[in-house]
């Protein structure tokens, strides 16, 4: 019987004797056959008959006895999520009761998840196992609502286990099992019951299957199920705190998410109240996009050398990533910066200044960024998903070539200024836009001096006369080519060429 001391079945089937015999007289035994099986069944769950769970088979024989209705207590041991199906075959008895009760740790109800029916001949019972222990199977005698006739006989008690639905992954994120991509993982979400009420500290939780991997910040991982019994699925990725990353919320059977850091991650397997019947086998991988891996670092001081005309694959994943990339400047040197789209849709491109603060941006449009610069130094190029399409996540390939044609290559001021050899000619540029380029040379009283330039790309420039004082002496104001100059005396002059304001871009050879 269920309770050590005293049968409850037992208690109840006396009550029920002395009530019925002294006030009808209704309630009678079945008649036993002349020959039955001895009762060597325990009537309490300390005196319980092990039965196997792989094909086990019992006989049994329910009589009369001292203290009531005989009860016969079976015992096994469960494994959790097993569903288990327990058939009594009716021999001489007409019929019978059937249930599984708790293991003694949890106490002397019956065991939650029951499900029984009867077919002919046959009393069943399918139940999913909560907790590996031992539990009990409690065959009692049946009677007629009617005449109060109680069924006595014998019976043939007999288990089969489905173990297809064997819990075989943790339910805990310190148990849980290591994956391997591409690998799949057969499991079973068994037991569920989507009943919030079931106390998961007494009879056990429902199901959930813990996985576990390493995850490489910026990559894509496929999380994919394929559902064998199961109808449906819930699949959720959680931070190894616990925390939710994301989840399907029980629809459909994949799930994509990108790693937001360099850690570990758990997958979660569960049922879903979308279906009727959770509990069922499934199988699942995780497949990586290594394509979309972070390869560049965050920030200027980790920022990635870039070599001009080179190719740098990378791509902006996760949606919030930067990619710092840095390379040494020359005054004047236009760097065309280009981003050949791989998966992403657009990029943003962003120079960036040695210390803090933007030069320039595309601001996401467009795949190019032409840039001048302003100094000799380090600068950095950052790049980011473009606001201007939905899913800035994606692969990428950056190059950055310098146009050297406009290097700064004369200095700004008289005390750095190009040695002039007259008659010959000295190549330079304007650039950037703000540009001097000074040209020193002695000057004779009286002797006439012509300065001529020949335009490359430069629109115009403006061509100027200085003495020692930096006083000009004389300009063509940015009009025309040439600039003709009478020395005063003799002495150090010097001729700065600059833009001219009447030109819009003035910038050029």
């Amino acid at each position: 019987m269920r309770n050590l001391a005293t049968p409850l079945s037992a208690a109840i089937t006396i009550f029920l004797v002395a009530i019925f015999l002294s006030a009808t007289g209704l309630l009678q035994l079945a008649s036993a056959p002349s020959v039955q099986a001895a009762d060597d069944h325990g009537d309490y769950r300390n005196e319980a008959t092990p039965i196997s769970t792989s094909g086990g088979q019992v006989s049994g024989n329910i009589d009369a006895s001292i203290t009531g209705i005989d009860v016969d207590y079976f015992s096994f041991q469960a494994q959790r999520g097993v569903r288990y199906t327990f058939i009594v075959d009716f021999g001489t008895v007409e019929s019978a009761n059937l249930q599984v009760v708790n293991s003694i740790t949890r106490g002397i109800d019956s065991s939650p998840g029951q499900f029984a029916y009867e077919r002919t001949g046959q009393r069943l019972v399918d139940w999913i196992a909560r907790t590996d222990e031992t539990y009990f199977i409690e065959v009692s005698a049946g009677w007629d609502y009617l005449t109060g006739q109680v069924f006595l006989g014998t019976y043939t008690l007999r288990i089969s286990a489905d173990t297809s639905l064997l819990d075989r992954y943790s339910d805990s994120r310190s148990a849980s099992t290591p994956m391997v991509f591409g690998n799949q993982y057969q499991g079973a979400i068994s037991p569920w019951t989507n009943q919030p009420d079931i106390d998961v500290g007494v009879h056990g939780g429902d199901d959930e299957d813990y996985f576990s991997f390493q995850a490489s910040r910026g990559v894509k991982y496929t999380v994919d199920a394929e559902l064998g019994t199961a109808t449906g699925l819930t699949i959720s990725v959680l931070t190894s705190v616990g925390e939710l990353e994301l989840s399907n919320d029980g629809i459909g059977i994949s799930l994509d998410w990108v790693a937001p850091a360099t850690r570990l991650f758990h997958v979660v397997v569960a049922g879903t109240s979308r279906v009727r019947e959770p509990v069922g086998t499934y199988a699942i991988r995780v497949t990586a996009d290594t394509s979309l891996v972070d390869r560049h670092p965050e920030r200027r001081e980790e920022a990635t050398a870039i070599s001009f005309g080179n190719a740098h694959q990378g791509a902006i994943s996760p949606a919030d990533d930067l990619d710092f990339f840095s390379f040494q400047t020359k005054r004047g040197v236009m760097y065309r910066i280009v981003i050949e789209p791989g998966t992403a849709e657009a990029v943003e491109i962003a120079v960036q200044k040695p210390v803090i603060g933007t030069e320039a941006s595309n601001g996401g449009i467009g795949t190019g960024l032409d840039w001048l610069a302003p100094a000799d130094g380090t600068y950095y190029i950052a790049l980011s998903a473009s606001s201007q399409v939905r899913n800035g996540v994606g692969s990428y390939t950056l190059r950055v070539v310098a146009d050297n044609s406009l290097i700064d290559r004369h200095g700004g001021s008289p005390d750095d200024a190009t040695g002039i050899n007259f008659g010959s000619a000295l190549a330079g540029a304007i650039s950037p836009a703000n540009d001097q380029d000074f040209f020193g040379f002695f000057a004779k009283r009286g002797v006439s001096y012509t300065v001529e330039s020949t335009l490359g790309s430069a629109v115009a420039v403006n061509l100027s006369i200085a003495n020692s004082d930096s006083r000009i002496e004389a300009s063509n104001g940015g009009l025309g080519s040439t600039l003709e100059w009478v020395a005063p005396s003799d002495g150090n002059y010097f001729v700065f060429v600059s833009s001219p304001s009447q030109v819009a871009n003035p910038i050029g050879t």
